[in-house]
């Protein structure tokens, strides 16, 4: 019986170049002020000062998934499933989160794609999207050879998991058995 690692949080390089080109959180980036602390994934206003440790550390084993392969190896796992974590993709603006979404899902199924029989992936939607273009990710998620469901934020659109305005979502995921 092979032995998965069933939720692992990967952030795709298209995702990382996103972060990493930003100036307000979320964004990633190293501080000249603390060289040694290395690169920071700055995703809270509380994390965003010079007086904490700012953001928290981001290592290659988070992005790049020669290094994720090799974890799998020496820990003797077979498969394991990617998805974001947080920050996910509710930050962005309406008029481009779907594009995005669909930049990092495409991402992540290139990665899994790659290593064939070892990776999987829950799929990221773009909740701060029109309902129209996130049943759209849904829809089109399930095409995907190599994704098995999706991962998202408690937040919702906004106002929470039982908001009525989810509810299309929610009958996308069912027609689809996600």
């Amino acid at each position: 019986m092979p032995v998965v690692d069933v939720h692992t949080h990967m952030y795709p390089p298209v995702y990382m170049d996103l972060l990493r080109s930003r100036q307000q959180i979320p964004y990633v980036r190293s501080f000249p002020d603390d060289p040694a602390a290395g690169d920071r994934l700055v995703i809270l206003p509380a994390e965003d000062t010079a007086s904490t440790s700012r953001g928290r550390p981001i290592g290659s084993e988070y992005y790049d998934v020669n290094e994720k392969l090799s974890f799998m190896s020496k820990h003797n796992i077979d498969i394991s499933v990617l998805s974001l974590a947080n920050p996910w993709l509710d930050w962005l603006p309406p008029d481009s989160a779907a594009e995005t979404a669909r930049k990092v899902n495409d991402d992540v199924e290139r990665m899994c794609s790659e290593h064939e029989g070892k990776l999987f992936a829950f799929g990221t939607l773009p909740l701060s999207a029109p309902a129209d273009e996130i049943v759209a990710e849904i829809d089109r998620l399930v095409t995907l050879p190599h994704h098995r469901g999706i991962v998202m934020g408690t937040s919702g659109l906004g106002s929470g998991l039982d908001d009525p305005e989810l509810d299309p979502l929610y009958a996308s995921l069912e027609k689809h058995e996600q």
